[in-house]
């Protein structure tokens, strides 16, 4: 009856208390005295007839779904070990014992036949009078038991760690007190012993190892070596099979043996089993196949601006897809084999054969590299033994053939498949030198001559994936090295750098990646390292003039570019001039006095306004500085050598401005944006330069539909009439506004109704109107442009007033309006007037749609009025 309430109630509290009423039948529960040996054995005797239906009846229970609850699963369990305990115990321990720990053979036919438990009172007598616990009857329930442990392995990975302790303390109490009499079940405890010692919860992996432990005390004289080095054989022989699976539940397990294995087995004992070539080869082949990378995925888009450090994670390995391990704790797992295999005394048997491996099997060089990067990675105790390897592994992955592979797809060269795997490699074999710094730490500067050159050029790169492994490998350096960061790094070792740059820029046809080394260099260096700069900047200034390396010009303006950003990051805006504090002061005068007589509206006692009377003090100060002039003071003054040579590249990059190349077009646009602020004080300088610029930006206005460049040539041209005002106040107006303007009104049409989720706000074009509605009130400002330049902006501007534009445009357009209101009120007011009243009955609609913004500025100019 207790056993079909088990199995079939449904009320849980009913189940469990009819499983604690079985136990308490069996004497095995929680009160009961399990020292007395005496009577556990007579208590055994009498029930040994129950034990099939008790523990057919506990699997069941205990291989039921998950829903009905923890407590009726570890309860089952706990059940089913303590019976088989009290009948399976060996009671007589004095006996020899010769236990094997092998799988054992599958059983033909079934021996054990529980029909012969009849039903009829008699033959039940007769059976237990006759009946003996003897060596065969040992032999036929071991040999059923066998299917019910074998049956609740996969209750190792219950989601519920109280159910997956019960399983550890079965291994425990069959291994401790069955190893005869259940020796065909130890195989099977010990592995759920060895995956459990690798569980993430602390408790049960403790209570497994300290079985395992006991086990081995146990039986040391019985070849245990021998035993477990057969079955670890095992466990990387059917390791691929279960990892090319979709079960996570098998994998995690498998993996978990993998590592149980490695730590019972310890160093010494690893060593020698891995001396055998077979099993060597075994472990190879399986960790190979483990670590299998997918490279389907890689992209080949190049991308050009050099990433921050910052949005940079070690952890960020994109370029590390693996085939088979799809779960992080899978990974974990893995790598913490690989740990275990790096501080065995078998690590040098293990990267001796990998190496062998990369000579010769091309096809696995990536997951090689990969086993290597994880595997020289760790820090171990023999260091020297180590530092030895990593030397040999350094130079292998050095090796231009190895170092330098195809990128780019060709048919006589490298196949879509080929290139794929080629970047996969090159950034492994980055990531690996990052990863052996980790591993030696400070002595990592030996190799730094070596090293640091190919690591800033795989940073510099513009494939994604290689300047983050670069980049990855750089941080790694800097703090193995013990520096305080990769600027600390790199400005430490500016001798190293820079003399291989100067070097490789007399070759620069075989040495293309220099560019990129430069660019990652001036990016995060500080304005230490500006005189070796400098010199490398005239150096790639005296190479782009080279008709030779045509081909090259886009690298030499990414290198300008570089060089105008670390200039403006240095705050480089080196200034001459002399400012008169007696000047200063009276600017300062005069601005609070305007304050002043503008809040009551007053003027000074002689008739005077600020104004005036700051003039009149300006105009006194500027007699006396031009009565104190010599002649040396009406000399030229010379620029310093960094405006040199910012004006140098400028020019230079200003020849590229015509290009054909719309990539070459944007840097030199980018170039002459940031570059101009530098040499805004040396007007010498300046307004040269603004002059050779004019012609060509023009060009960029017209008949150009290329939204982006025309963007980037209005920022241009805003920077322009910010630094040199009525220089070109004339030629903007007479050469381009018209064009800007008429932009802006053709581009009207393509916004309109193109509401929030339209995808036009996403396109060049709108990003175009944002920056000309944004900007183009300050270069009306900024030139003191008429009023007929006005008018013809605010109609370029008046469409999109409308409220049927997207929202950020009818913002932009309102500010716009009142940026323009501060400069030329009148000309603003009644610009809007004439929007909202000359509309005829018949224009209602379109005075509908314009009321909104209308209003809101009518009302704003009238409070400033």
């Amino acid at each position: 009856m207790c056993i079909q309430i088990a199995k079939n109630e449904l009320m849980r509290e009913l189940r469990l208390k009819a499983i604690e009423c079985l136990m308490t039948m069996s004497y095995v529960h929680d009160k009961a005295d399990f020292t007395d040996v005496v009577f556990r054995k007579q208590v055994s005797d009498c029930t040994m007839f129950f034990l099939p239906g008790i523990t057919s009846c506990m699997r069941k229970v205990a291989l039921d779904d998950e829903k009905q609850g923890h407590r009726i699963t570890s309860l089952a369990i706990k059940a089913l070990y303590r019976v088989i305990t009290l009948h399976m115990t060996d009671y007589e321990p004095n006996e020899p014992q010769q236990v094997s720990f092998q799988f054992p053979a599958p059983k033909v036919e079934k021996q054990y036949e529980p029909e012969t438990f009849t039903r009829d009172g008699k033959g039940m007598l007769k059976q237990v009078e006759t009946q003996k616990q003897s060596p065969e009857w040992y032999k036929n329930i071991a040999d059923n038991l066998k299917e019910i442990i074998e049956s609740i392995m996969p209750l190792q990975y219950q989601s519920h760690p109280k159910v997956r302790f019960e399983i550890s303390e079965l291994c425990r109490q069959i291994l401790v007190h069955c190893p005869r009499h259940m020796e065909c079940c130890l195989t099977y405890c010990l592995e759920m012993l060895i995956s459990l010692s690798e569980d993430d919860n602390e408790e049960i992996s403790a209570h497994s190892r300290n079985t395992l432990d006991q086990v081995s005390c146990h039986t040391l004289n019985l070849t245990l070596v021998d035993i477990l080095a057969e079955n670890f054989y095992g466990v990387i022989t059917r390791l691929p099979r279960i990892i090319n699976g979709t079960d996570i539940h098998n994998q995690l397990s498998i993996l978990n043996l993998l590592v149980g294995y490695l730590r019972i087995l310890g160093p010494k004992t690893l060593f020698q089993i891995l001396q055998t070539a077979d099993n060597l080869k075994r472990l190879m082949q399986s960790l190979i196949v483990v670590s299998q990378l997918e490279i389907s995925g890689i992209t080949l888009f190049e991308e050009h601006a050099i990433r921050n450090f910052e949005a940079i994670s070690e952890t960020s390995t994109t370029w590390k897809q693996f085939k088979y391990i799809n779960e992080k704790v899978l990974l974990s797992k893995f790598q913490t084999a690989l740990q275990l295999l790096s501080k065995s005394e078998a690590s040098e048997i293990i990267i001796d054969c990998l190496c062998d491996l990369f000579q010769n099997e091309y096809d696995q060089r990536n997951e090689i590299v990969f086993l290597l990067n994880e595997i020289l990675s760790v820090q171990v105790e023999d260091m020297p033994n180590r530092l030895r390897h990593i030397t040999n592994v350094l130079k292998m992955y050095m090796d231009e053939e190895n170092w330098y592979l195809p990128m780019e797809v060709n048919e006589q060269e490298a196949i879509l498949h080929e290139v794929h795997s080629n970047i996969v490699q090159m950034c492994l074999l980055v990531e690996g030198i990052g990863n052996m710094s980790n591993a030696l730490g400070i002595e990592f500067k030996s190799f730094l001559l070596k090293t640091l050159y190919i690591v800033l050029e795989r940073a510099g790169s513009a494939q994604p994936m290689l300047s983050t492994a670069g980049l990855t490998a750089l941080l790694k350096i800097s703090k193995s090295c013990e520096y305080n960061s990769v600027t600390d790094l790199i400005v430490q070792n500016t001798d190293y750098f820079s003399f291989h740059v100067i070097k490789r820029l007399k070759r620069l046809e075989q040495n293309v990646r220099v560019l990129d080394v430069l660019n990652v260099v001036m990016k995060y260096s500080t304005i230490d390292v500006l005189p070796p700069i400098m010199n490398i900047i005239n150096e790639v200034l005296f190479y782009s003039c080279d008709k030779f390396q045509e081909h090259n010009t886009t690298s030499f303006l990414r290198v300008f570019y570089s060089f105008i950003q670390c200039l403006r990051r240095w705050e480089c805006k080196v200034s001459t001039k002399k400012t008169n504090k007696t000047v200063q002061l009276l600017k300062e005068y005069k601005r609070k006095m305007d304050v002043y007589y503008a809040a009551h509206g007053l003027r000074d006692e002689m008739g005077q306004s600020a104004e005036e009377l700051y003039e009149e003090d300006i105009n006194k100060v500027e007699e006396v500085n031009v009565d104190n002039k010599t002649e040396e003071d009406y000399k030229k003054t010379e620029p310093p050598e960094i405006i040199k040579l910012t004006v140098s590249v400028l020019k230079r990059s200003l020849n590229f401005l015509p290009s054909k190349n719309r990539e070459r077009k944007l840097l030199v646009l980018n170039i002459l944006i940031d570059g101009l602020e530098l040499i805004s004080d040396f007007e010498n300088e300046l307004l040269p330069l603004v002059h050779l610029i004019w012609s060509p930006l023009t060009d960029r206005f017209k008949e150009n539909e290329d939204s982006l460049e025309i963007s980037k040539s209005f920022e241009l041209l805003i920077v322009l009439a910010k630094l040199s005002k009525d220089f070109i106040r004339h030629r903007t107006s007479k050469n381009i506004f018209s064009n800007i303007c008429g932009h802006l009104k053709n581009l009207a049409e393509k916004s309109y109704l193109k509401d929030r989720g339209s995808a036009y706000r996403y396109t060049q074009d709108y990003k175009f109107q944002l920056n000309l509605l944004s900007n183009l009130a300050q270069l009306i400002t900024n030139l003191d442009m008429t009023e007929q330049d006005v008018e013809k902006a605010m109609d370029a501007a008046s469409p999109y007033l409308s409220d049927r534009q997207p929202l950020p445009l009818q913002q932009c357009t309102v500010q716009f309006y009142k940026a323009l209101a501060c400069f030329e009120f009148e000309c603003v007011w009644l610009h809007l007037i004439n929007i909202w009243g000359s509309k005829s009955d018949q224009d209602d609609v379109r005075k509908r749609v314009f009321r909104k913004n209308t209003e809101c500025l009518l009302k704003t100019l009238e409070v400033l009025r």
